[in-house]
């Protein structure tokens, strides 16, 4: 009985779906694009991945170039001073106001040890 019931639902579910299928209008014919009013306005459409490049698999160097291409360049050094440069320059500071006084440091308990 209860399979009968599955079957009656999935015979409705399908005769649903054509019909609502069969009640669709036909699709229209394609027709040429509208053209934009001709006020003057640059309708032209830039897509931003036009210049996209996809993946390129590149070769690697052997472990020992690379290293030698680093110590040439100047070891990490080189990229810290790279990173730096493109950070804005920060100004010292602000002096401590007149008749004020730095904060002193916490006391240490255990002597440093």
């Amino acid at each position: 009985m209860n399979l009968n019931i599955h079957m009656l639902l999935a015979w409705l579910a399908a005769l649903l779906a054509w019909q609502t299928a069969a009640a669709q209008p036909a699709p229209a014919t394609a027709q040429a694009a509208p053209k934009p009013p001709a006020s003057g306005v640059d309708w032209h459409y830039a897509s931003p991945i036009t210049g996209y490049q996809g993946y390129r698999n590149t070769p690697i160097d052997a472990w020992s170039t690379s290293n030698q291409t680093v110590k040439e360049i100047g070891g990490w050094r080189a990229y810290a001073k790279e990173a730096a440069a493109d950070k804005p320059q920060t100004s010292a500071p602000a002096a401590q106001p007149p008749g004020t006084q730095a904060p002193t440091p916490m006391h240490r308990p255990h002597g440093g040890h």
